[in-house]
Formats: C-alpha cells, sequence, structure tokens
C-alpha cells in the first residue's frame, strides 16, 4: 500500500491530476467474471460498441474503458460522448439500487459528468454522493472493487485545479469529503480497501470548512474496538495533514511500529514521508532523528541528513556530512538530493547566516571535478545548477566553461536526453546575451 505524504508522496501532491487517472486504469483488480471484458481498446466508440460496454458493466474492465478511454479521452468518437452519457443514465435508472450493475454504472455516471462540456457537474456530486451512501451495501452486492474505484476516482476529481474553481465544490465538494472520508476510514478499518491511498489533502487544503470535516472523520476514529492497522494510520494521517498537523504527524509516527520492514520500497516511503511532514510543520530537529532512521534502514538519504542538520542548527555535523559526499566515492543521487535542497534554500534565504548557495557550489564542484562515476542526467543537471549559480553572482565565463561542448558527457544511447542539451542551448543564449 502506497500513499501520498511525501506526504504530498503520492497522493498529497499529489501529482495526482486527471492525468493520472489514465495511469489508474492499469490498476491490478481482482479477475472479471467469465465471458471476458471489452478488449478492444484501439477500436472506436460507435453506437454498437458502447452499448455492448453498458451491456455487459458488471466487468470491471468494461466500466475502465468508458471511464478512461471513451470520456477522459477527448479525441473525436462515432458516438458524441453526451449521446452516450444519455444511454448511460438511461441504463442507470433501469437497474436496482444496491446491485453491482448499479455501481459500475453509477461510477462511469459520476465521472463522466465531470468530464462533459455540457452542464451535468451537479449530476456528477449527486451520483457519487448516493454511491458513497451505499457504500456499505457494496460487499454484499459483490461491488466492493467497484465502489473503491469509485471512491479513488471522486477524490481524484476534486483535486482537478477547473472542478475546484467552480462553485459547487465549496458547497457539494465540502458535502461529498464529509461524506467520503469517513465511508474510506472505515472501509480500510474494516480491511476491505486494496489500494493507493486517495489524495484527500490536495482537496481539503482548498475548502473552507476545515472544522466540519474533522467533526465527520473524528467519529470513525473514536469507535469502540476500533483496530488501528499500518494502512488506516496512513489513510488517517493523508487526511488530517492540512485539518490538524499536530494530529496528522501522531498518527504518522503511530504507523512506525507497524511499518512492513521486509518491503524495503515502503519502508523508505514511510521515512521519506515522515521527514517531510516534520520538516514541512517545523519540527526539524525531529526530521533529523527519522531521516537518520531512513539511512539506517536504506543505507540512502544522506544527501537530505546533511541539508536537515544545517537548518537544525548542527552546523558541524551537516559540514561533515556534506565533506563526505565530495568524496569520490559517495553516492549520485545524494549529491543531486543535497544540492537541490541547497539552491532552494539559497533561493528562499539568500541573507542566511548559513551560505547555501556556496555550500551547493562546493558540492557540485567537486562532484563534476571528481574522477568518479556520473550519470548522464545527473551530470548535465550538475552542470545547469553549478552555470546558473556561477552566472548569478558575476561569473558568467564560468558559468560559459560549465557548458561548453567539449565538457559535456557523450549523448545517451538513442539520442534521447531529457532536455538537457536543449536547456544547456538556452542558457548559453541568455549568457551571450547577458554580455558578461
Amino acid at each position: 500500500m502506497r500513499g501520498t505524504l511525501d506526504l504530498r508522496i503520492r497522493c498529497l501532491l499529489p501529482g495526482l491530476t486527471l492525468a493520472a487517472l489514465v495511469v489508474m486504469s492499469a490498476r491490478a483488480f481482482s479477475a472479471p467474471p467469465a465471458g471476458g471484458p471489452e478488449r478492444e481498446a484501439a477500436a472506436p466508440f460507435d453506437a454498437a460498441r458502447v452499448q455492448r460496454l453498458i451491456a455487459g458493466i458488471e466487468l470491471g474492465e468494461n466500466a475502465r474503458v468508458l471511464k478512461y478511454q471513451y470520456f477522459l479521452d477527448k479525441r473525436p468518437q462515432p458516438l458524441g460522448r453526451s449521446t452516450g452519457y444519455s444511454l448511460l443514465q438511461t441504463a442507470f435508472d433501469a437497474s436496482q439500487s444496491g446491485t453491482r450493475r448499479w455501481f459500475a454504472l453509477g461510477s462511469v455516471i459520476a465521472f463522466a459528468a465531470f468530464r462533459l462540456p455540457d452542464d451535468t457537474e451537479r449530476e456528477g456530486y449527486r451520483t457519487y454522493a448516493a454511491l458513497v451512501k451505499s457504500a456499505p451495501d457494496a460487499q454484499r452486492a459483490g461491488a466492493e472493487d467497484v465502489i473503491q474505484d469509485a471512491l479513488y476516482d471522486c477524490v481524484v476529481t476534486l483535486t482537478d485545479p477547473h472542478v475546484q474553481s467552480r462553485p459547487a465544490f465549496m458547497v457539494d465538494g465540502q458535502a461529498l469529503v464529509e461524506s467520503s472520508a469517513p465511508a474510506y476510514l472505515r472501509m480500510v478499518a474494516s480491511g476491505h480497501w486494496h489500494g493507493e491511498i486517495p489524495p484527500w489533502a490536495t482537496v481539503i487544503h482548498k475548502l473552507l470548512d476545515k472544522q466540519g470535516i474533522v467533526e465527520a472523520v473524528s467519529p470513525v476514529l473514536a469507535e469502540p474496538g476500533l483496530k488501528w492497522t499500518y494502512e488506516l494510520l496512513c489513510g488517517a494521517t493523508v487526511i488530517y495533514q492540512y485539518l490538524d498537523p499536530d494530529r496528522a504527524i501522531d498518527l504518522f509516527g503511530r504507523a512506525k511500529a507497524m511499518l512492513p520492514q521486509e518491503n524495503k520500497e515502503q519502508v523508505a516511503w514511510y521515512y521519506r514521508s515522515y521527514v517531510s511532514m516534520l520538516w514541512e510543520n517545523g519540527r526539524t530537529e525531529d526530521a533529523v532523528n527519522v531521516q537518520d532512521d531512513l539511512v539506517a534502514a536504506t543505507g540512502a538519504g544522506r544527501g537530505k541528513l546533511s541539508v536537515l542538520c544545517l537548518c537544525a542548527g548542527d552546523i558541524p555535523r551537516g559540514e561533515r556530512l556534506l565533506c563526505n559526499l565530495r568524496e569520490p566515492t559517495s553516492d549520485e543521487g545524494d549529491v543531486k538530493e543535497a544540492a537541490s535542497l541547497l539552491l532552494a534554500l539559497h533561493a528562499e534565504r539568500p541573507e542566511a547566516a548559513v551560505g547555501y548557495g556556496s555550500l551547493c557550489a562546493d558540492l557540485l564542484t567537486a562532484y563534476l571535478n571528481a574522477k568518479r562515476a556520473r550519470t548522464y542526467a545527473v551530470e548535465m543537471q550538475a552542470r545547469l545548477w553549478l552555470a546558473g549559480y556561477r552566472a548569478a553572482h558575476g561569473d558568467s565565463s564560468g558559468a560559459r566553461a560549465l557548458l561548453a561542448e567539449a565538457q559535456l558527457p557523450p549523448m545517451p544511447a538513442g539520442g534521447e536526453d531529457g532536455g538537457y542539451r536543449a536547456a544547456v542551448q538556452h542558457m548559453r543564449k541568455t549568457l551571450g546575451a547577458s554580455g558578461g
């Protein structure tokens, strides 16, 4: 189970925009019933195909094809999406409430309602609300996978800036979060949630009535006999991140004792997320301690640890760690992370007693001058960062020397370099225009 925290980590920062819904269609679910789902991913959506998908909507894959390939994809189709939406509504009205078919049709209608040019947004809110209200019936209907998909879609939809800019968001969006967050927590507590944590914090951060959400979710977490699991603590943390940061930190700290140590990826995610929460809330010394745990558990993270020590006031230790990063044997990822953070701090706190910018420049200079293995992307990024720093401090000739063609590493096999060469060309022109 992964979620956001970085915490903004996968779901908080969600970096989860509507584009993330495309990725969601690839998530694993239990095998569909015999008969097989609709597999014609590349086929056009004409009336016959859409009606066939609706007829077999109980097959989970059919609902996902309609959502992610028909309504989310804006390419022209033989059957207009508004017409397809009307067909779904007719089928939904004819279905028996509380059945798997009803849940599946409702999940597609709600998803589509937010993505049509017509004024169907209110229908989307109403349908999602109806699905959430009936969530306790999903297990009996054999629709747990459907309601989980719908709830995740619902929260991701509410992260979209266009949805958040509409007047209905502050009223209907608020009400939907107040009903869906408790439903989600109950599903997690009962062991019936099997996917990623929805990006609650990205939505909650934009809503005005934080106390209303607290009053909605608090009773769930206070229910007698509630079994606190790692999954529940992580999910509750994401919800509380902008409601009550201290409560979120406490919940996430309790999850440490339940951390699945055999899952190294999860261990790394947990510690990184916890450090981010602590640092963002001004608890830098605690963040140093947790970052130490991350280094001990994974062997990675010395770059961020060095910067955290500086921010916590432990200058001697921070400088010792940075000195170690200047060695040719240091981890390249740690060098990049430290440099990135130092540059950010330099931009944010240019007058700080700690010379974050000069420390970054020293680190990148040592990295580029050392006889060591360097990957193309990290070296190019280092050259761009250092050139930018030198140019900003009046050393245009030094910046140009860093970006000279003879100094650049060979292009990677295949010729795709992620745009670094273009960035170098742009900076060269900027330096030339400056006349320095």
